[in-house]
């Protein structure tokens, strides 16, 4: 289990280093050559392969002109980590935008919610019906 989160980490850090390289303009043999590293190194850092060591993370940072966090944040499954992740995706965007937003995100979350609840409960047996074991989605009738 440890080494499935890892690996997450380890690509979403990498995704995060490929867009921000994108984003400045670079390509995979710019980073490198200003790293002072071969090009494979940058392929397998941005494809998860490896993680960076946080010197190196610094380095990149530096070069992207962004902070270190902006890097890991989107690999977290910290709740204050993701709302940062969120509050920097909100910024620039007007408070019109930003209350959208808001508003978008507040009903995807109470809709997966009562998603969940109601798989939940489909998979409940009622008293009436004897358990079989197997568990079906909640489907609606016409």
């Amino acid at each position: 289990m440890e080494s499935q989160r890892l690996k997450k980490i380890s690509q979403t850090v990498g995704a995060a280093i490929a867009s921000h390289r994108v984003r400045v303009g670079l390509t995979q043999e710019d980073v490198a050559e200003r790293l002072g590293i071969g090009n494979e190194a940058i392929s397998r850092l941005e494809r998860g392969i490896v993680l960076p060591s946080i010197p190196r993370l610094s380095e990149l940072a530096e070069l992207f002109d962004c902070r270190m966090n902006e890097l890991l944040l989107t690999s977290s499954d910290r709740k204050t980590d993701q709302a940062a992740a969120i509050e920097a995706h909100l910024s620039g965007l007007s408070p019109e935008d930003r209350a959208f937003v808001v508003d978008q995100a507040r009903a995807t979350a109470v809709y997966l919610r009562e998603r969940a609840n109601n798989y939940f409960f489909s998979t409940i047996s009622s008293p009436d019906t004897p358990s079989t074991g197997q568990h079906k989605k909640n489907t609606k009738e016409s």
